[in-house]
């Protein structure tokens, strides 16, 4: 299950995307979802809910997830998502794609202010 900032080399790509992976398989088999990400603020907060059937994504202006400040969000279910109901390690990463530095040459950076990780039965 992945929530990823990137326009993949191609700035025409939306740069959101949310992508469910199957429990097995065929990894050509995902599901994605995308759109353009832009904040109105210098902060966001982005959330995986994952159920027996369903997986959730949500990305949202600040650090207040509510509606008025929601900018996307999708819901993958059934089948053709195959949720895995096996524990997952939780991996964040901030990587250059093929290794280039930004095109315009600044550098960049993204601050965690807050991770949770929460066991809902």
């Amino acid at each position: 299950m992945d929530i990823e900032i990137a326009r993949w080399g191609n700035d025409r790509y939306p740069n959101l995307n949310y992508t469910i992976w199957p429990a097995s398989g065929d990894s050509a088999k995902h599901v994605s979802s995308t759109k353009e990400f832009l904040l109105t603020s210098g902060l966001s907060t982005h959330c995986i809910r994952r159920k027996t059937d369903t997986v959730t994504c949500e990305s949202f202006n600040g650090l207040k997830p509510d509606d008025k400040n929601l900018i996307y969000a999708s819901t993958f279910t059934g089948p053709s998502a195959s949720i895995s109901r096996l524990e997952m390690p939780v991996h964040i990463n901030f990587w250059l794609f093929e290794g280039k530095p930004p095109s315009n040459q600044k550098s960049v950076e993204v601050v965690i202010r807050r991770f949770t990780f929460n066991m809902i039965p």
